[in-house]
């Protein structure tokens, strides 16, 4: 694998899918990260709904400090959610988004053979 993959070994409580796969632990083995999280079903939110409440009390709670507004503008998420700010438009990503771009037709990606280890 290259330097840098990850695993995410969703069955490492049963025994996993990867023999250095550890239960419970995030482990490295050379340049590769293995990470092997128990009871990931309880993790998740029921339905969407109680998805998305926690995605907006997670970005409350990035904005929020001790009640009141804080924006930390070097917070890569909370730059790019913010669209104005004390009159000056904030929102470059939306601008460039919102322009007509020429779609550029790309060949399909070759899919490269797996080997097993």
């Amino acid at each position: 694998m290259k330097a840098g993959s990850v695993i995410v070994d969703l069955s490492a409580e049963g025994g996993g899918n990867c023999e250095d796969s550890r239960p419970g632990e995030t482990t490295r083995i050379g340049n590769v990260t293995i990470v092997a999280p128990l009871n990931v079903p309880s993790l998740l939110g029921e339905d969407a709904s109680e998805l998305y409440a926690k995605n907006q009390y997670n970005l409350l709670a990035l904005i929020m400090k001790n009640n009141v507004i804080e924006i930390d503008w070097s917070d890569e998420v909370l730059a790019k959610t913010v669209l104005t700010h004390a009159g000056e438009n904030k929102a470059e990503a939306s601008d460039a988004a919102a322009k007509p771009v020429a779609a550029a037709k790309k060949p399909p990606a070759k899919a490269e053979p797996v080997t097993p280890a």
